[in-house]
């Protein structure tokens, strides 16, 4: 009975030490699947920024567009004030 419990006892040391070795790379691979998503999730982060920084210079360039259009028809026509004199209006 004493070899049998041996026999036994080898057998489930040698499947844990290979679950050990199996369950070692997975955590591995897990390892490595998590910093490439963090890397993507910084590539889109930057991406998402840039997009963003566009975004701003195109509506300020809108927006300055804009303003040129308004001031590129000419000065506005100053307001009529009639003198006190003046009785056009009456």
């Amino acid at each position: 009975m004493d070899i049998l419990d041996f026999l036994i006892t080898q057998r489930k040391e040698r499947e844990l030490a290979e679950l050990v070795v199996s369950l070692s790379s997975a955590l591995q691979q897990r390892d490595a699947t998590i910093r490439v998503m963090v890397e993507m999730i910084r590539e889109n982060r930057e991406a998402i920024q840039a997009l963003a920084d566009v975004h701003t210079v195109l509506n300020q360039n809108q927006h300055n567009l804009a303003a040129k259009q308004q001031t590129s028809t000419g000065p506005a026509l100053p307001f009529y004030r009639p003198s006190p004199d003046d009785d056009t209006w009456n």
